[in-house]
C-alpha cells in the first residue's frame, strides 16, 4: 500500500485574470521506505504539493490519499488526528520554541498522546539520543549550533514513529559541512526506522543522496528520475 499519493491533484488560487495554478492535474504516489525528493525552481509547485500530502492545505479539485486512506471530505479534526498519528514534519528554519530545552521541545510532539510525564520524557531522551544529542537535552535552541537545532527538530519529527516524515527545504539554513550531517542522519533513520522520507528543495546536495527525483514545473510533473544511491 502507498504512504501517499497525490492523484489529479490541482491547487488553485484567486480567479480570473488573478488566477494562479500552483499545481495543476499533478499525481504521484511514494511508497513505504522511500527517500525522495520533490525538486524545482522556486514557484514550480514543490512547496504547494509537499503542504497538500502534509494535509496542510486542500486541493482545489483531486485527491490526497496518506496510507491508502482517502482525505476527501474529512473535518479538520481528523485531518489533524492523521498527521498527528502518521506524519512528522521538519521546517527549515527549525520552528523550536527558544524558551524550552532541547528535550522539552520534542515532547511538545507528544503532548496529545495521553502518556505520562516520565513517559514523555523518556520517549524524547530516546529520540534525541539516536541523532545524537543525548547529551545536550538540557540545551536551548540558542545554546545549539544550526546543525544540531537541526537535529532537535528531526527528533521531534520521528519521536511518535511516523510513516511518513515531511521535510521543506532542510538543509536551506546550514552551512554544507552541517547540511551534509543532517542528510547523513537521515538518510540513516530512513533505514533503521523504514518510514517515507519527502523532501521538497532546489538545493543538489539534497537532491545528490535522494533515490528518487521528482521535477516539477509550472505546477506539472517534469520529470520522475530513480536513483542509484
Amino acid at each position: 500500500m502507498s504512504i501517499c499519493e497525490l492523484l489529479s491533484a490541482s491547487r488553485h488560487y484567486g480567479s480570473g485574470p488573478t488566477l494562479v495554478k500552483a499545481l495543476d492535474n499533478f499525481t504521484v504516489t511514494f511508497e513505504p521506505g522511500e527517500f525522495a525528493v520533490l525538486s524545482g525552481p522556486s514557484g514550480s509547485g514543490k512547496t504547494t504539493a509537499l503542504n497538500l500530502i502534509g494535509l496542510l492545505d486542500t486541493p482545489t479539485s483531486g485527491l490526497v490519499k496518506i496510507d491508502g486512506q482517502s482525505t476527501e471530505g474529512l473535518s479538520s479534526k481528523a485531518l489533524t488526528e492523521i498527521r498527528g498519528q502518521k506524519i512528522g514534519f521538519i521546517f527549515q528554519s527549525f520552528n523550536l520554541v527558544p524558551v524550552l530545552s532541547a528535550v522539552e521541545n520534542v515532547e511538545l510532539a507528544l503532548h496529545l498522546s495521553g502518556l505520562n510525564p516520565k513517559q514523555t520524557r523518556e520517549m524524547a531522551s530516546e529520540s534525541l539520543t539516536q541523532v545524537g544529542l543525548g547529551d545536550l537535552l538540557d540545551r536551548r535552541p540558542n545554546q545549539l549550533s544550526g546543525g544540531q537545532q537541526q537535529r532537535v527538530a528531526i527528533a521531534r519529527a520521528l519521536v511518535k514513529k511516523p510513516k511518513l516524515v515531511i521535510a521543506d527545504e532542510p538543509t536551506a539554513n546550514l552551512d554544507s559541512k552541517s547540511g551534509n550531517q543532517v542528510l547523513d542522519l537521515m538518510r540513516q533513520l530512513n533505514e533503521e526506522h523504514k518510514a517515507t522520507f519527502l523532501f521538497s528543495t532546489h538545493d543538489p546536495m539534497v537532491m545528490e543522496r535522494a533515490r528518487r527525483v521528482v521535477k516539477i514545473l509550472d505546477g506539472r510533473l517534469l520529470a520522475d528520475e530513480t536513483q542509484g544511491v
